[in-house]
């Protein structure tokens, strides 16, 4: 059986767009409410009308492995299958609204859904050499990176700033007290790598434990970082008037140990993302 062609813009096309958990109140349940307005154009929303609406999304899965068919692809230009999830949310309502702004509710619910996703990132532990009795330090590491996104940077549990994880050009991020200094080095092997040297208060005198945590959203495309714990911290040293260091700052050698590296590299040790939950 050949399927009848249909050019990619005819297709029933799917959007997905970042969520503000900050839209949400501190606590307790909320009301969701979005709206969809066509600035220009035309759209056209196909709603479903099914048994169990309120409980249950029915419908193309939202692109998590395995929902996926390459093969469905070529036929109707989706490659989706068909997915049945349970609600997490207590109920839908659809309304229709005309250009007076009087609305009226219809009996169908867009499939517009909420998502919360697992198995969306990776991370990273690693720790300094001890620290010296000294106001403020540069803790400097080198490090392999991945190809996109945007990572956190943790010192001693607490969150200090993001950076790009595109390692490919320098760059300076300020967050916590601290300033996060990276010096492009070109690629080695396939990734990205360079040095980073992130300036603080030294603290006390013991190891500075450190983190990189990241979120790959709704993409299996390559995310990672790798702390090269073998770079020679005299080489590294070399490297830091490039930043501009402030007077009476200490360098320390910033990878003494890896704590945790079992899921830094996404999707290949993390596996890919997958659906938590549907609003």
């Amino acid at each position: 059986m050949i399927a009848r062609w249909r050019p990619r813009w005819r297709q029933r096309q799917w959007y997905a767009a970042p969520f503000d958990t900050t839209w949400l109140p501190g606590s307790g349940p909320a009301v969701l409410r979005i709206d969809l307005q066509a600035r220009s154009g035309r759209w056209l929303l196909f709603a479903d009308r099914f048994r169990d609406q309120q409980a249950h999304y029915e419908g193309p899965s939202f692109g998590e492995w395995p929902r996926l068919s390459s093969v469905k692809l070529e036929y109707d230009g989706d490659y989706r299958l068909a997915a049945r999830y349970p609600l997490a949310s207590a109920s839908t309502r659809s309304l229709l609204a005309d250009g007076s702004g009087r609305s009226r509710p219809v009996r169908g619910s867009w499939r517009i859904r909420v998502l919360t996703l697992a198995s969306d990132g990776g991370h990273l532990r690693w720790e300094s050499a001890a620290l010296p009795a000294a106001p403020r330090v540069v803790l400097g590491f080198a490090a392999y990176s991945g190809d996109r996104g945007e990572a956190r940077l943790q010192r001693d549990g607490r969150t200090l700033l993001s950076f790009p994880l595109e390692g490919n050009r320098d760059f300076e991020r300020e967050g916590g007290g601290h300033r996060l200094c990276y010096l492009e080095e070109g690629s080695r092997g396939d990734k990205p790598y360079g040095a980073y040297f992130l300036f603080g208060p030294a603290a006390e005198p013991s190891p500075a434990q450190l983190g990189v945590s990241f979120h790959s959203g709704m993409s299996v495309e390559p995310m990672r970082f790798i702390v090269d714990t073998r770079r020679d911290p005299a080489e590294l040293e070399t490297l830091l008037p490039r930043c501009e260091p402030p007077g009476s700052t200490t360098f320390v050698p910033g990878a003494a140990r890896l704590l945790d590296a079992s899921r830094n590299s996404y999707p290949e040790d993390t596996g890919r993302w997958t659906v938590a939950e549907v609003y």
